[in-house]
């Protein structure tokens, strides 16, 4: 886990979850808890039996293009883990809804009695994996999501589908897995995005900055590419580790049982050993409760180093807040589980240091999405044709955007970008 906090992708970068672009008909608005109102992040909402959908953003809000809906008939399906579901019909919401979804989490007591020190549940699902997890190649179409912020400019914005050939988690990743690029488009404002930076501009100087910034979003362009989110599941690395190198440093706990869709899911937090969640490092796993099949997890890292703030300090810089945030998915199928989305988001505020002067604000942000359109199990296609994606490239670098391939077209409804330029 501790491996997502890579300094060189620490130093500058955060996301900016997309908000769709929208046809003319359109459904907007916002989710939250309906016990605390607060408004929730990553819920799955489509309309119900389509591929039309998207994830609400940060703050709970989507949007959703209904051209192709009826809308008479059809429904709004929300869903999302350790919440009931939900569906609304959309004739008697056309433009604007507030949803509230009510928790579903119960006592661990009314479900499992004198149960196991976390720990040896997590042990047992390591060793599970192999009877779990799907154990030999298959195919995923996959919608890849990459965006790079500063200042609210982008430096990078991309977005592709591909085709996959996955390996199984008990394969060897050195194989290995590999992606078809079908069609791809991208947004590149560096221009405005390194004019952003209030700077006193002195040519050679300013020269300097600018092309500091550039490099360090190519070069997360490079470390943060689909291929991470493809190969460094936690599922895989936990199969290839040491049971010590697993648990680590982390006190596991178990916080409760969750009802999710037709299955029963622990939900088994962990954290520093002292503090648990108070920490720069925590997050939870849920195992599905029969099998123990690791079904999500997610991460979470919030401190900033006192090393690196010295650094940064030295160059004239102070770094306000970092964090990082990942999730990941699975999703079970007649042949084992898969992997079915992940999302890994990182911001950092921080701001040029000036004597007498007020200081100068610079905000990076990063999000890099993958979601799991289709599949198919055993694989059907090598993905050996064609543009071929490579490892440690910008995603943006290997092939030419196509913005007007009919493919947008069949998953419009659930990849659209933030609505600029298409």
């Amino acid at each position: 886990m501790k491996s997502f906090i890579n300094i060189k992708f620490v130093t500058l970068l955060l996301l900016g979850l997309g908000v769709n672009y929208l046809s003319a008909q359109n459904i907007h608005g916002q989710v939250i808890d309906s016990i605390t109102f607060e408004p929730l992040p990553y819920v799955n909402v489509k309309i119900k039996g389509t591929l039309i959908g998207t994830l609400t953003n940060t703050n709970g809000r989507f949007k959703i293009s209904l051209s192709d809906a009826k809308i008479e008939k059809d429904s709004l399906e929300i869903s999302f883990l350790s919440y009931n579901k939900k569906l609304i019909s959309l004739s008697s919401h056309k433009d604007s809804i507030l949803i509230k979804l009510a928790p579903t989490a119960f006592t661990l007591s009314e479900v499992i009695v004198s149960p196991q020190a976390p720990e040896e549940y997590i042990k047992e699902a390591i060793k599970r994996i192999p009877e779990n997890f799907a154990n030999q190649p298959y195919n995923t179409r996959i919608y890849f999501r990459e965006v790079i912020k500063l200042n609210g400019k982008y430096l990078n914005f991309t977005e592709a589908i591909m085709e996959a050939y996955n390996l199984p988690f008990t394969g060897n990743p050195n194989d290995s897995s590999r992606l078809q690029l079908i069609a791809m488009r991208h947004i590149n404002e560096e221009n405005e995005a390194v004019k952003s930076v209030k700077l006193k501009r002195k040519k050679k100087k300013q020269d300097e900055i600018d092309s500091i910034i550039i490099k360090a979003a190519k070069d997360m362009s490079k470390q943060g590419g689909p291929y991470m989110l493809l190969d460094s599941s936690l599922v895989r690395r936990w199969y290839k580790y040491e049971t010590k190198q697993v648990l680590g440093d982390y006190h596991f706990r178990f916080k409760s049982v969750l009802p999710y869709q037709d299955r029963k899911l622990l939900d088994i937090s962990y954290g520093d050993k002292k503090k648990e969640r108070n920490d720069k490092e925590h997050g939870s796993v849920y195992l599905e409760e029969n099998s123990l099949a690791i079904e999500s997890f997610t991460y979470g890292y919030n401190t900033v180093p006192a090393a690196i703030n010295a650094a940064m300090f030295v160059f004239g810089y102070t770094i306000n807040d970092l964090s990082i945030q990942v999730k990941t998915t699975t999703q079970p199928t007649d042949s084992g589980y898969i992997d079915d989305f992940a999302i890994l988001r990182a911001n950092i505020d921080m701001e040029k240091l000036k004597l007498f002067k007020s200081n100068i604000p610079i905000k990076f942000e990063m999000e890099a999405v993958m979601i799991v359109l289709d599949y198919t199990i055993p694989a059907t296609k090598l993905c050996t044709d064609g543009v071929i994606l490579k490892r440690g490239e910008a995603l943006y670098q290997q092939g030419e955007p196509n913005p007007n391939h009919p493919i947008w077209q069949k998953y419009k409804g659930v990849i659209l970008p933030e609505g600029k330029g298409f």
